[in-house]
């Protein structure tokens, strides 16, 4: 674990740097930026990419989320702006838990012996749609975003159709 933190470090800080660039570093959460923690690259042409990710994973159970935004700056006003985006995200994630069943024991002193058995389940989802968004920009260096989503998901449940907005808070800094 501690390699691949190291090594999700040196990619973020090795990225090619472009003129007129900011980054954000935060977290963020929604059916297409995924959960975790968050980079993001705003070029100054107005496009921006997002990456998002999450990984927690035990002998019980555990969680691995991510997601990767692109994102369209529609209009800004150097405090406000408004922004389309096409996001992709996934999660796998597993749950133990004991299924017991009673039965009746005449022998037994307490009457009731349990039988239990160690269930494992593995649930997992990917969700993809087009987006619209608001950012605001706080002092110098927070950003916040808010956005709403038109996400297609498949996943453990089967096929839907669900608007779950996204949300990032991010510290910017940059050019």
């Amino acid at each position: 674990m501690k390699k691949l933190g190291m090594i999700a470090a040196f990619a973020m800080f090795m990225l090619p740097t472009f003129a007129q660039a900011k980054h954000s570093l935060g977290f963020a959460a929604g059916s297409t930026y995924g959960i975790g923690l968050s980079y993001a690259l705003d070029l100054d042409s107005g496009h921006g990419f997002q990456l998002t990710g999450l990984p927690y994973w035990n002998d019980e159970d555990g969680m691995i989320a991510g997601g990767l935004n692109y994102r369209y700056t529609l209009h800004q006003n150097g405090r406000v702006g408004i922004y389309g985006s096409y996001g992709l995200a996934g999660m796998l994630a597993k749950s133990t838990h004991y299924d017991c069943v009673q039965t009746d024991a005449p022998h037994a002193l307490v009457g009731v012996v349990e039988e239990c058995t160690n269930v494992e389940e593995l649930d997992y989802n990917i969700a993809t749609g087009p987006g619209v968004g608001l950012q605001m920009y706080f002092w110098d260096n927070l950003v916040v975003r808010f956005e709403l989503p038109l996400t297609l998901r498949y996943g453990t449940d089967g096929w839907g159709i669900t608007p779950i907005p996204n949300f990032a808070l991010m510290y910017r800094w940059g050019d």
